[in-house]
């Protein structure tokens, strides 16, 4: 049994994580969410600047789109993205933010929790602020595992640094393992 979906958090220092990750890692047949912190203007070229270096589709997720495997679907900025119990992707920028962010990590952790339950695999980046620590304790609540990005790779250590002190890392690796990692729990899941 392997994970179903794959859930990056981002902030400070992401977009350019996100490309160092990107660049190396393999075609993965699941589909990823990444939630960046960033201003709406900006998330058609990170979507683009993602998708040259990756060996899988990257792009700005849209409303209603139904996931596939080896797609990644960037969250649009300003706009929550929750994922339905069919598969779809909704977006939201009219609710308020949470912890002062739109996108939230926390929010589409929470709604994926409840569409695939323990078979996520969540990876926390750089980024200030504690993104990401409730949906990440509710998804290894039922199961899932937790990849954290180590302090000395990091731009700013916040999100991951508050995960690892919750006790929610199965894993803290550099930036540059963080491919092999990801590989390792798809081959390793139990």
């Amino acid at each position: 049994m392997i994970p179903k979906i794959i859930v990056i958090g981002s902030s400070t220092g992401g977009p350019g994580a996100l490309y160092n990750i990107f660049s190396r890692l393999p075609k993965i047949n699941i589909p990823i969410i990444i939630i960046q912190h960033i201003p709406a203007g900006f998330t058609d070229s990170l979507a683009k600047r993602l998708n040259d270096v990756s060996e899988m589709t990257v792009k700005v997720a849209e409303q209603n789109e139904i996931i596939k495997p080896a797609t990644v679907y960037l969250a649009p900025g300003d706009y929550h993205l929750t994922l339905n119990s069919d598969n779809r992707i909704s977006l939201d920028n009219k609710s308020t933010q949470y912890k002062g962010v739109r996108p939230s990590f926390d929010v589409t952790l929470k709604s994926v929790a409840k569409v695939y339950q323990g078979r996520v695999l969540s990876v926390v980046l750089t980024g200030m602020g504690n993104d990401g620590c409730e949906g990440i304790d509710l998804i290894r609540k039922l199961g899932g595992k937790c990849i954290a990005q180590d302090k000395e790779s990091c731009v700013v250590f916040g999100m991951p640094e508050a995960v690892i002190n919750d006790d929610n890392a199965d894993s803290i690796a550099s930036l540059n393992k963080i491919p092999e990692e990801i590989v390792y729990y798809l081959m390793n899941w139990n």
